[in-house]
């Protein structure tokens, strides 16, 4: 099962979604902005898909998070 978070300043792991929320967007407007589907951004907050490092880059700019702050929680195990 593999889950997007994004470390913040102090080390706390926030996911995809807690991100998307905080920015009240729906996931629609997250789609839009960040050029990836709507149903692939369901499918990664569902842990049912496993995103390539583009997809990774899209959600970070469109989230305004660094890239490199979001990793898959499985591989930091």
């Amino acid at each position: 099962m593999y889950n997007l978070v994004a470390y913040g300043t102090l080390g706390e792991m926030t996911t995809i979604r807690e991100l998307r929320l905080k920015k009240l967007w729906s996931q629609a407007k997250l789609a839009k902005l960040s050029g990836v589907s709507r149903t692939t951004i369901v499918a990664i907050e569902n842990n049912q898909h496993t995103p390539q490092p583009l997809t990774i880059h899209k959600l970070a700019k469109a989230l305004d998070v660094n890239p490199t702050d979001i990793d898959d929680h499985d591989r930091t195990k």
